[in-house]
């Protein structure tokens, strides 16, 4: 509110500036010379060629406009009041749709916490249980020891009717299942407890190509625990095995990789030992002398 009155405020000064140069700016202020020269004129004595009283002059007659000046009205100080005058009202004007703005905000405020108000109570009413009426036996067989309520258990026993009514399926000792959780466990990271797995299948149980493939990732058990020895030797089982297929050339692909390996891990130890052997000589050298 006090900022909208010295915004107001500022405004009626700005006008009241403007209102008070344009009389200036239109040119109908007058100087103040002229001023004074029209409200108190010259005493002159009268002329030698002016004609006696009651004769004719030649003279043009005298002009009127000092006299007509005289008697108007100021356009300045008119202008200026009447512009303050409209400044004023439309400061009021202003004032007054503020208030009125206000009041209309305060009472739709009052409307919705009058309705707030009236949600939270029937809400609460809602979730309050009814009062139990005294006529009423009580449903737990306390008022009428005839008259209890059965249904009270109906919950409990018709969730025991459900359960007993599902026969329990029992564990399966399939072995394909066991085939399955040895591939889980493997695919997992798992590969301990992947081989224990593969062990324990029943040879007798799988068809030939479950029984190779278990083989063949017991073998890749073997090699990621660290194991070439026996990794190996399910390898060249299955690489010599009379059927081709995929496992057969990827026990193939990885015996020679592992071959290949060896025989790179033994050229570097050979090139370790001759390093040691050269070292050993230069230090044993060096110390003779």
């Amino acid at each position: 509110m006090n900022s909208n009155r010295l915004a107001l405020a500022g405004l009626f000064l700005a006008v009241g500036g403007i209102v008070a140069n344009a009389p200036a700016r239109l040119g109908l202020a007058e100087s103040p010379s002229a001023a004074e020269a029209v409200a108190t004129p010259p005493a002159s004595a009268p002329s030698a060629s002016a004609p006696p009283a009651g004769m004719p002059s030649d003279a043009p007659p005298s002009d009127n406009r000092a006299d007509s000046v005289r008697s108007r009205p100021l356009p300045a100080a008119s202008f200026q009041y009447d512009h303050g005058q409209f400044v004023i009202g439309r400061i009021e004007q202003t004032l007054q749709e503020s208030a009125d703005l206000r009041g209309r905000r305060l009472e739709d405020l009052r409307d919705q916490l009058e309705a707030l108000r009236m949600m939270m109570e029937t809400r609460a009413a809602a979730t309050q249980p009814p009062a139990a009426d005294p006529a009423t036996p009580a449903k737990d067989g306390s008022g009428n020891p005839n008259t209890g309520d059965a249904t009270a258990a109906e919950p409990e026993t018709a969730a025991a009717k459900a359960f007993e009514a599902v026969p329990l399926k029992p564990l399966s000792t399939s072995p394909i299942d066991r085939l399955a959780l040895a591939n889980n466990l493997f695919a997992s990271g798992q590969y301990g407890l992947a081989l224990e797995s593969y062990r324990q299948l029943n040879p007798e149980s799988l068809t030939p190509s479950d029984h190779r493939w278990a083989r063949y990732q017991m073998a890749c058990c073997y090699r990621k625990l660290g194991n070439p020895t026996d990794a190996e030797e399910i390898y060249r089982e299955l690489a010599s095995a009379t059927t081709e297929d995929f496992i057969s050339h990827q026990a193939r692909w990885w015996l020679d990789r592992m071959q290949k390996r060896q025989r790179l891990e033994a050229s570097l130890k050979g090139i370790d030992d001759a390093l040691k052997s050269l070292e050993s000589q230069i230090h044993g050298g060096s110390n003779g002398t």
